[in-house]
C-alpha cells in the first residue's frame, strides 16, 4: 500500500491500523529510451551507453584516487574517459534514461534529483541551487570538473548547506553546483541533478564532504543506516530512509554480504545459473554486462535475435512478443524471477527488446538496474554492509495528491486516487472478493474540498462514502447492490468540522446485512464511515487539513 505524499511521517505496515515512524520520498519513473509509439530510441540508447561508460570510468578513477590502488574489477581505460585531473567526474546528459526522481532541499531550495546507488556525489544544474539565496550556504573552496562523453568539460563548485530530504534534516551537507548544464533545459523542468548513494570511496568530493546519506548517519538523523528502494512500474514508488517497510514485500528479506571495500553496492550472484558480479544500480535503465558474458547468457535462451541497426559498440536482442523470457537472478541461494513487464524494454518493429545489453565495460561486472528494481524491494544496509532482496508485494494499490488521496486497494483489489491541495478526486474498486481494502475508500478531497467515489467487489459491498475534505465536499459510492453517500460540513480553516457518511449494500453471495456509518470531528479528523457486506470489509479514517497527510486503518 502506497501513501500518495512526496514526504510522509508514517508508513502503513499492514492492512490494519498501526503505524511506525518512517521517512520516505515518493519517486517518479521516466522512460527516456522509448518513443511515444513504444519503439526503442536507438539514439537515446547510444547516449545512455556513453553515460554508463563515462559514469563508471569516473567512479573507478575516484576509487583509485581515494584508495591509492586500482579497483580489482577494472579491466581497461574506457574509450570515453577524458579525465584531466583527480577531481574530474564524467557525466553524460542523463535525460535519455529511465530514471527515478524525488525531491531534496538544500538551503531552503527544493529540486528533484535522481537517486543513484551507482555513484556517490550530489550534483545539480546551476538554476537548481543558488548559494546567494541561502544564509546557511558555505563555499568549500573546492571545485570539480565534469567531463562529458563527447570530450567537452564543465566546471562547478562544491558547497555545504542545510539538507532536508524525506523530513530528515542535516547541516553542512555537500552539494556540487555545476556552472553548465549536464541535464537539458527541457528535462531540468522535472529533474535537476543526481544524488549519489554508493560508498564514499567512489566519491569525487573530498572526505570531509561525504555523500548525503553518510551525513545523515553521522548526525544521527536516521535511526538505522539503511535505505529501501521499492520501484513500481506505475505510481507508488518510494525510497525510505532509516527504516524498513515490510508491507512493501512478500515473505522475508534475503540478505547478501557486500564488500564495501569495492565501493559499489555489489555482490556475487547468478543470472539464469550463470555466475556474475552484480552491481545494483538504481541509476541504470537496463541490465548491462560485459559483451562476452552477455553472449554466453543469450546462447542459452531460445528465440533471441541480435538487434539489427542497434547502437554501435554494444549488443542488444529482440524476440517475439508472444514469448515470455525467463530471466532469474539468484541472491543468497534464492531465485528472483523478473516480472513479465520487466523482461521487455520497448519494441523494434514488431519485436520486443530484451532489457539486457552487452558493452565493452571498463570492469568485470554486470550493472543491474531498472528491471530488478521493478521486481523486488531492495534494502541497502550501510551498517552491516549487506543488501536485502524480496519480491514486491502485489497489493495493486496506488494513490496521489499533495494533501490527500485514497487507498488504492489491497491484495484482492486495485484502484487509484488523488487529491490536490485545493481539492481533488479519487476512485477505487474492489477485487473479485471485495478485498480487505478494495474499494473501501473512494478517495478523499483536498484541503479545500473535493469528491470521491468507490465501489465494492462482486462478492461484497464496501464503504459507501468517503471524506469530502476538511472544508466541505461530498462523497458517494456503491457496495454490492446497495449504495451510500456522505457529506462533510465546513468546520473552519483547521478542518475542525464534522461530517457523516453511511453506506449499505448486499453482496452477490446473498448477504443483506451490510451497512455502516461514521463521523469525526476535531482539528485533525475528517469523516469516514465503515461498512461490512459479506466478504467486503473496510474501516479507517482520513485525516484532515491540519495534518496534511492521508492514512488508513
Amino acid at each position: 500500500m502506497q501513501l500518495p505524499l512526496t514526504f510522509v511521517a508514517g508508513l502503513l505496515l499492514g492492512p490494519f491500523s498501526f503505524f511506525v515512524e518512517a521517512n520516505s520520498v515518493a519517486l517518479e519513473r521516466r522512460n527516456m529510451l522509448i518513443s511515444a509509439n513504444h519503439q526503442l530510441n536507438i539514439k537515446a540508447v547510444k547516449r545512455q551507453d556513453n553515460y554508463i561508460q563515462s559514469k563508471y570510468s569516473a567512479v573507478l578513477n575516484n576509487y583509485a584516487h581515494n584508495t591509492g590502488k586500482k579497483h580489482p574489477w577494472r579491466t581497461v581505460i574506457n574509450r570515453h574517459s577524458k579525465r584531466g585531473s583527480n577531481n574530474t567526474v564524467d557525466l553524460e546528459d542523463v535525460q535519455h534514461q529511465a530514471l527515478w526522481a524525488g525531491k531534496m532541499t538544500f538551503g531552503g531550495q527544493s529540486f528533484n534529483v535522481d537517486f543513484d546507488t551507482g555513484s556517490a556525489d550530489t550534483l545539480v544544474v546551476p538554476e537548481a541551487y543558488d548559494p546567494q539565496k541561502s544564509q546557511t550556504s558555505k563555499d568549500s573552496r573546492q571545485t570539480f570538473t565534469t567531463s562529458y562523453g563527447d570530450g567537452t568539460t564543465a566546471h562547478g563548485t562544491i558547497y555545504s548547506d542545510n539538507l532536508e530530504v524525506a523530513g530528515l534534516k542535516a547541516t553542512d551537507a555537500a552539494i556540487g553546483r555545476s556552472n553548465d548544464h549536464f541535464i537539458s533545459n527541457q528535462e531540468a523542468k522535472s529533474n535537476q541533478g543526481i544524488a549519489g548513494m554508493s560508498y564514499p570511496s567512489l566519491a569525487q568530493f573530498p572526505k570531509d564532504l561525504p555523500p548525503f546519506f553518510e551525513t545523515l548517519k553521522q548526525q544521527k538523523a536516521v535511526d538505522q543506516g539503511v535505505f529501501q528502494f521499492t520501484l513500481k512500474a506505475g505510481s507508488g514508488s518510494t525510497l525510505i530512509f532509516g527504516s524498513i517497510d515490510k508491507s512493501q514485500f512478500e515473505g522475508d528479506l534475503i540478505y547478501v554480504d557486500v564488500d564495501h571495500s569495492k565501493g559499489f553496492w555489489s555482490t556475487p550472484a547468478k543470472l539464469n545459473g550463470q555466475d556474475i558480479n552484480a552491481i545494483i544500480d538504481s541509476g541504470t535503465t537496463l541490465i548491462v554486462g560485459p559483451n562476452g558474458e552477455v553472449q554466453s547468457f543469450i546462447s542459452k535462451m531460445q528465440g533471441m535475435k541480435p538487434m539489427q541497426n542497434g547502437p554501435s559498440g554494444s549488443t542488444m536482442y529482440t524476440y517475439d512478443c508472444n514469448m515470455k523470457p525467463d530471466i532469474t537472478f539468484t541472491f543468497g541461494g534464492k531465485d528472483f524471477k523478473l516480472i513479465d513487464d520487466a523482461t521487455r524494454y520497448g519494441k523494434m518493429g514488431d519485436e520486443c527488446v530484451l532489457p539486457i545489453q552487452g558493452q565493452d565495460l571498463p570492469m568485470k561486472a554486470w550493472i543491474v538496474g531498472d528491471p530488478l528494481f521493478r521486481t523486488t524491494s531492495i534494502v541497502f544496509d550501510t551498517e552491516k554492509n549487506r543488501m536485502g532482496f524480496a519480491m514486491q508485494s502485489s497489493n495493486g494499490g496506488s494513490g496521489g495528491g499533495s494533501d490527500g488521496g485514497s487507498d488504492g486497494g489491497s491484495s484482492d483489489g486495485s484502484g487509484s486516487g488523488s487529491g490536490g491541495s485545493d481539492g481533488g478526486s479519487g476512485s477505487g474498486s474492489g477485487g473479485s472478493d471485495g478485498g480487505s481494502d478494495g474499494g473501501s475508500d473512494g478517495g478523499s478531497g483536498g484541503s479545500d474540498g473535493g469528491s470521491g467515489s468507490g465501489s465494492g467487489g462482486s462478492d461484497g459491498g464496501s464503504d459507501g462514502g468517503s471524506d469530502g475534505g476538511s472544508d466541505g465536499g461530498s462523497g458517494s459510492g456503491s457496495g454490492g447492490s446497495g449504495s451510500g453517500s456522505g457529506s462533510g460540513s465546513d468546520g473552519g480553516s483547521d478542518g475542525s468540522g464534522s461530517g457523516s457518511g453511511s453506506g449499505s449494500g448486499s453482496g452477490s453471495d446473498g448477504s443483506s446485512d451490510g451497512s455502516g456509518s461514521g463521523s469525526g470531528g476535531g482539528s485533525d479528523e475528517g469523516t469516514k464511515g465503515s461498512s461490512k457486506s459479506h466478504k467486503g470489509h473496510a474501516m479507517g479514517h482520513v485525516k484532515g487539513r491540519a495534518m496534511g497527510e492521508t492514512s488508513w486503518a
